[in-house]
């Protein structure tokens, strides 16, 4: 099976990266690295309302160029890297060297200083389909002097949820008009606020037993939540822990619901978590994908190895299980101590995880029998610092004490 391409060269943190977007995706790393960078980099060329609405500026702005060929469109415009990229504030990471390609079965869309390229093939996949309308439409010039375009129709359907998250759970609802991010071009902060709102305004009530939290909207004026308990509190009393569950769940229980959502990027899931929720968080991100229909791609942004290791192990053991039928049943009380079911386990293949550093990256889980392993010397390292130190050190007293 193929998945999409992102190759990106030059771009802020990011000099020379290619990877394989596939439906479980995880970037981890050290800070600094370009691991949010990639995330926004995907959120903007993702995003097929922007580009539709790009094409549409490129055709009736007399500053911008445009080429038709067959099944090509070239876009010149001073204004493309602006206007693809500050949604994200990374519009000044581009330069005269940068290129970003997302290449597709059907589609290969190219950016670079003061030009997009999109090409395409013939296919019934729908957002090719619909960039193929508009070449048509671009091609009669009187058709386009008398269209009326009106796009909203399309549906926005990437949630991006960012670090800073967790401030907006302490923020009663009818307060959000106070807040003015837009002054500031935060723009992918207030789509996300956006998002978080309805998701709390729609959902009403939300339950989770894999999380362990309960949470009620009462009309926004006293939103509530219990966690581990019948017991309900303000939300403005929860402790960072909780506001980070609260701020990632809704909106992705709220998407799964409405089914209108074919991505998911989230940036570092662990915050103010505790191992053990790190692990049930990504256990309900992953079962949320594996029973809604149209969630096509989560992509993670993370500095925890507990955040990598449960996508591992769902990954490995739904790799036993079809491997050796004979060992079902061992397999499956191991997993059942985990509280994994088959909602919870991912095809191997679909799970790639890249270590970003440096302005580069390298996948870094083995394959096939080996797959459980993190297959990067300098991660295995890190995550077992602590540990080494402690034994190097209970060494040396045990040595004292002969």
């Amino acid at each position: 099976m193929s998945y999409p391409l992102l190759k990106i060269k030059n771009f802020g943190p990011i000099k020379d990266i290619e990877i394989e977007l596939k439906p479980f995706t995880i970037f981890i790393g050290p800070n600094s690295a370009g691991k949010s960078t990639l995330c926004k980099v995907i959120a903007s060329i993702s995003n097929l309302n922007k580009h539709v609405n790009i094409i549409i500026n490129a055709a009736i702005n007399s500053g911008s160029s445009i080429q038709l060929s067959n099944k090509e469109i070239k876009i010149s415009d001073s204004n493309l890297k602006i206007n693809f990229l500050t949604e994200f504030r990374i519009s000044d990471y581009f330069s005269e060297e940068t290129k970003i390609s997302l290449i597709e079965k059907n589609s290969k869309f190219h950016l670079e200083d003061n030009l997009i390229i999109y090409s395409f093939e013939e296919t019934d996949d729908s957002s090719v389909l619909l960039l193929s309308s508009i070449l048509e439409i671009l091609k009669n010039t009187e058709l386009l002097n008398n269209i009326q375009f009106n796009f909203k129709i399309l549906k926005d359907d990437i949630i991006y949820i960012p670090s800073e998250r967790g401030i907006f759970t302490k923020i009663k609802q009818d307060d959000y008009v106070l807040i003015n991010l837009s002054e500031e071009n935060n723009y992918y902060l207030l789509n996300y606020l956006q998002k978080y709102s309805i998701a709390r305004r729609e959902l009403k009530e939300f339950k989770s037993e894999d999380l362990k939290i309960s949470y009620k909207y009462n009309d926004g004026s006293n939103e509530e939540f219990s966690y581990s308990s019948n017991d309900y509190f303000p939300t403005y009393l929860a402790s960072s822990g909780i506001r980070n569950i609260l701020s990632m769940a809704l909106p992705i229980e709220h998407a799964a619901r409405k089914n209108n959502t074919s991505t998911i990027i989230l940036e570092e899931p662990e915050i103010s978590l505790y191992p053990d929720n790190q692990f049930e968080f990504i256990k309900y991100l992953i079962k949320t994908k594996n029973t809604t229909k149209n969630i096509n791609h989560i992509i993670v942004s993370t500095h925890s190895t507990d955040v990598l290791g449960t996508f591992s192990i769902s990954a490995y053991a739904g790799y036993l299980l079809k491997k050796y039928p004979n060992l079902n049943d061992d397999i499956l009380r191991i997993l059942s101590d985990l509280k994994f079911d088959d909602k919870c386990l991912i095809n191997n293949e679909d799970l790639v995880a890249y270590y970003v550093k440096d302005g580069t990256c390298h996948k870094i889980l083995i394959d096939e029998d080996n797959f459980l392993a993190i297959d990067d010397e300098e991660l295995l390292k890190v995550s077992n610092f602590t540990g080494r130190i402690i034994n190097e050190l209970y060494e040396l007293a045990s040595k004292n004490n002969q």
